[in-house]
């Protein structure tokens, strides 16, 4: 049924002019005044619904502000007359886009849910959705993430009032899901738009044939099949979208208000589906669409900004296809006038520029014209700073705004350090953890690209400033909800227990991803709110003006100590360098390595994964015995590329400052795909003379960051104090038993006992085995013992890396034998000080995600424990009671076993291992992290 079909008087015009009549024969404060008023108001409004006059909705607004001030606070129909006048400001509001009638239209609507009893459901549930509708719609102006959580709060709330059945069902999961397909636009949470199109399909099929707001239902509905096929790609979500969005154009008749929309919704649909299809008919429909929307627009409407975008992109795609000029000329035309009517501080101006900076540098391609191209770069930089818009799309303006800097005669350097400032909003901190893991894992690797132009540019500072803040971001959030304030609490000790208390509150919140609670992510939201508002407040208020803000190369070369440097190796796509970081504070050293390149470190990835999976090398410790023909051979030539491209010249370089006196310490923090390779291991084992591999010159030890490992060194346990040792010997399971950690324990146990005779009894050890090797048990030891042996199987989830986890026994009373690392770092841990994972690829990092470290061994690090031993891949069960064995006995044949000197000893165990002709598979997965 068509909208003109609505009107149940014949004639609107006529009515409204009798309402007119009515409402001026009645004398001020009679008591029917306010009720005429009303009626007036409601004709009008219809007559806009129809026709989308800007002078009704004007006269609309004039007419329920004087209804509003005839009717008294006490009256009955006081929240009716509010819910009335909050719809007509915002009706206001998306006509004109003045945000001071969104304010008002809020602010009304509050008053009218606040003064409806609960008692009376039906008028409840329609003023929470109007409220819902204006939040959403102030949210659409002003991009504030607490419209669209207090948006979909209120939805939920009317949606627990309204029963299946109910006849304002359909209205309510409309809302519902289109707040939820807005949210996902913002955050790209992948829950949010599964929850949006549930809630508007069951919108749809609610709503009859013949349903004023059946057309409504539809193209929401589209909207946000569209939005899924845009994240990922399922052609049968985008050919839902069209056909949805073509019955809601089919259902529309050309004079309702929203005539316009729903064709520019259909342009966009048609537009999404050429990119996948490449069919013609496609990309013209989808023009004409646009343009049909826009003829039917009055100048002045507040969407018309919107519309003038749609038809750029449908034109851009036109171009790229077919290669028309007048496409690219017309686009550019129409992105120059929406960007002129959208103000500074919109939340759509960001894309509209982006779009135009698209157009533009596509219009350099045809023209050469250098002015082009510097234009392109300019409009890329005005996106990127935007006040405001949703950080993907800020950030991919930076992104190209690098991109073409150079060719525009400028220094890409200011849009690095806009891209890399942008990372943090990317997968910010409100999101669910999956869901920052998921935006960085398509983020590939910018800051090392970033890094590498400040390398070219001699700022190698900056470069490790950059390196810093832009890889493991979600460790680092972690971390920054831990950080000390002990100075703070100094001087302002209630600002640091409130922060404090949100921090603790936040990380519990992080830790409940994997639980279903349909509040979580506006709790998750609000807090992380509250916390950046705390923390800003420091800034402002304290003399802490650099509170939690990046670290500056000043106190990021902190990390390196007189034991030894941090050695970044960085692997970009134009370059490849080496940064080492010496403890007094100098500039880092640079060590070009123009050998190497990032295709090089690829393939040296590849080379390595294939020689592991041939080699049989499986999932769990214990199952690696299927060994190819001859991997000894491959992994000697692997090692031996390793050394001569990229581990022999920092040696070289760092040879003139090793000491005499003994080896001297390294930490390797390797970026990229080099962090997935053995840099440790480098060098040529075919030679007997000494001074061609690592060990030879140096002790390695790994941190996924320099943070990471000044916060580790906060973790240093005393070595004169008692120290309480979990020993976890757990044998696995039917089908994938380690027997050889008995074996383990006892070497373990055998050490613990001998070091206390030496000791004077100062070391206190626990052992749990078997069936007491369960998860509350190991926890409950972990939160009591400062140093923990974990020899059991571990498994690694890169779709959710909170996910990983050791595997123990499970309790009696859970079928759970899972202790999950997010239940690991959740968990306090007041004594941790070293751990040693005797288990199966605890460090193995994630080739999609190489530079957010995403492994076993690094959650440990962030869990506190200050020294770690880890395993690359898996290990064979024989080998590791052997390491163990000669770690402790060397860690425990001092009089103060020292965690420091936990690097030391698994040189020396894996120097036997090598010595006794282990091969590669043996003893090279074995690593240490942290100080």
């Amino acid at each position: 049924m068509l909208y003109t079909q609505w009107n149940p008087i014949e004639n609107i015009h006529k009515a409204i002019q009798v309402k007119r009549d009515a409402v001026s024969l009645t004398r001020p404060g009679h008591p029917d005044m306010a009720a005429r008023l009303n009626t007036l108001f409601n004709s009008l409004f219809r007559r806009y619904e129809l026709y989308g006059q800007a002078c009704d909705i004007e006269e609309a607004v004039t007419i329920q502000e004087e209804a509003n001030r005839c009717t008294p606070d006490d009256s009955m129909h006081k929240a009716g007359c509010l819910y009335g006048l909050g719809n007509v400001y915002r009706i206001r509001f998306r006509h004109l886009g003045q945000l001071s009638d969104i304010d008002k239209a809020v602010e009304i609507h509050e008053r009218s849910v606040n003064m409806t009893p609960d008692t009376d459901t039906d008028n409840k549930v329609i003023r929470l959705v109007s409220l819902s509708d204006s939040l959403e719609c102030r949210f659409d102006g002003l991009g504030s993430l607490r419209d669209i959580d207090r948006t979909i709060s209120m939805t939920t709330l009317a949606a627990q009032i309204t029963a299946n059945g109910h006849v304002h069902r359909d209205r309510v999961l409309g809302a519902l899901g289109g707040a939820f397909r807005k949210r996902f636009d913002h955050l790209r949470e992948l829950d949010d738009i599964d929850k949006a199109i549930s809630f508007l399909e069951q919108a749809a099929n609610l709503a009859s044939a013949d349903d004023e707001d059946k057309p409504v239902r539809l193209d929401h509905l589209a909207n946000a099949y569209q939005a899924r096929f845009q994240r990922f790609k399922a052609p049968s979500d985008i050919d839902k979208a069209v056909t949805h969005h073509n019955d809601a154009v089919q259902l529309t008749s050309n004079s309702h208000p929203r005539k316009p929309t729903v064709l520019s919704n259909l342009g966009n649909s048609l537009v999404a589906r050429f990119e996948h299809s490449s069919e013609k008919p496609d990309i013209d429909r989808a023009t004409q669409a646009h343009r049909d929307a826009l003829a039917l627009m009055p100048e002045g409407h507040a969407a018309r900004p919107s519309c003038l975008n749609n038809l750029s992109v449908a034109l851009v795609r036109r171009f790229l296809k077919y290669d028309d000029i007048q496409d690219i000329n017309e686009a550019i035309e129409a992105l120059n006038e929406s960007v002129r009517l959208t103000p500074p501080g919109h939340p759509e101006r960001a894309s509209h520029l982006l779009n135009l900076g698209h157009a533009v540098r596509l219009l350099f391609t045809k023209s050469g014209d250098v002015k082009d191209i510097r234009r392109a770069s300019s409009v890329f930089s005005e996106a990127a700073r935007s006040e405001s818009g949703p950080p993907s799309t800020l950030f991919e303006a930076a992104i190209q705004w690098s991109k073409y800097a150079q060719e525009a005669g400028t220094s890409p350097l200011e849009a690095f350090r806009c891209a890399v400032d942008l990372l943090s909003r990317v997968a910010w901190m409100g999101m669910s953890v999956f869901d920052r893991y998921v935006e960085l894992y398509e983020l590939g690797g910018i800051v090392r690209e970033a890094a590498g132009a400040a390398i070219a540019s001699g700022e190698y500072g900056t470069a490790v400033e950059w390196l810093e803040q832009g890889r493991s971001i979600v460790w680092g959030q972690q971390l920054q909800l831990r950080a000390p304030v002990h100075e703070l609490r100094d001087t302002y000790p209630e600002l640091a227990t409130e922060l404090v208390q949100v921090s603790k509150a936040l990380e519990a919140a992080n830790g409940r991803d994997t639980v279903y609670d349909e509040d979580a992510p506006q709790k998750r939201h609000n807090l992380v709110l509250e916390w950046e508002a705390l923390v800003e407040k420091v800034r402002k208020e304290t003399e802490l003006k650099d509170f939690l803000r990046p670290l500056k190369y000043t106190e990021l070369s902190k990390a390196a100590s007189d034991s030894g440097p941090v050695i970044i190796v960085n692997v970009c796509g134009s370059r490849c360098d080496a940064l080492i970081v010496l403890s007094n504070g100098s500039e880092p050293l640079h060590v070009p390595l123009p050998e190497f390149s990032l295709d090089q470190a690829t393939s040296l990835e590849r080379s390595f994964h294939k020689v592991l999976v041939g080699s049989g090398v499986g999932a769990t410790r214990g199952i690696n015995s299927a060994w190819s023909d001859n991997p000894d051979f491959r992994f000697r030539n692997l090692l031996s590329s390793l050394w001569s491209w990229v581990v022999k010249p920092i040696i070289e370089d760092l040879q003139t400052t090793v000491s005499k006196r003994g080896l001297r310490r390294v930490w390797w923090c390797p970026t990229g795909v080099l962090s997935l390779l053995p840099l440790h291991a480098a060098g040529i084992y075919d030679s007997k003379s000494p001074g061609n591999n690592v060990s030879d010159f140096v002790v390695s030890s790994y941190t996924p960051t320099l943070s990471a490992l000044i916060n580790a060194r906060r973790h240093r346990g005393n070595p004169s104090s008692p120290l309480k040792l979990l020993i976890v010997a757990h044998p696995g399971t039917p089908s994938a038993p380690i027997p050889n950690t008995e074996a383990e324990l006892k070497y373990i146990t055998k050490r613990c006992g001998r070091s206390i005779k030496r000791c004077g009894g100062k070391i206190h050890y626990t052992t749990l085995t078997g069936a007491s090797a369960s998860v509350p048990l190991v926890t409950q030891g972990m939160e009591q013992c400062g140093w923990i042996h974990l020899a059991c199987h571990g498994v690694q989830n890169f779709q959710d890396p909170g996910k990983s986890a050791l595997i123990l026994t499970a309790p009696s009373d859970s079928t759970s034998n899972r202790l999950e690392l997010s239940d690991i770092i959740r968990n306090p841990h007041p004594h941790a000080t070293f751990a040693f994972l005797s288990a199966c690829q605890t460090a193995t990092g994630d080739s999609g995600l190489p530079d957010e470290v995403v492994h076993l061994a690094s959650g440990m690090l962030v869990a506190g424990y200050g020294s770690v031993i880890a395993t690359m891949w898996s290990i064979e069960d024989s080998d590791a009671p052997l390491v163990a064995d000669s770690v402790y006995g060397d860690l425990f044949g001092k009089r103060h076993p020292d965690s420091t000197q936990a690097a030391f000893a698994l040189h020396r165990a894996i120097k036997k291992l090598r010595d006794g002709g282990a091969p590669f598979l043996s003893w090279v997965p074995f690593i240490h992290l942290g100080d």
